[in-house]
């Protein structure tokens, strides 16, 4: 079982800046005790010891360059200035 007393309750409530009354510090040492006793099962887990080394696969394709006439892509634009985009201004 693990021991957590009413000091040191007290003195993680000071380090964390909380006010806590007579019937707060007494909530919160029995739930802290009860957190504690659940972490401590954890001791009890046996881990396998073997782990399964994984590679890394490249899932992107690789970039390609493909030439076009830049007058066809500009007449899809909304609208251009010679021969550039043009967008409304953000700033």
């Amino acid at each position: 079982m693990i021991t957590f007393d009413k000091e040191e309750l007290l003195k993680i409530a000071k380090l964390s800046a909380l006010k806590l009354d007579d019937d707060e510090i007494e909530t919160f040492a029995h739930e802290l005790r009860q957190v504690l006793e659940y972490t401590s099962e954890l001791d009890k887990v046996d881990p396998p010891q073997t782990f399964e080394a994984q590679t890394n696969v490249n899932v992107f394709r690789e970039d390609k360059l493909q030439s076009c006439d830049s007058e066809l892509v500009l007449e899809q634009s909304p609208e251009r200035k010679d021969s550039f985009f043009s967008v409304p201004k953000i700033l």
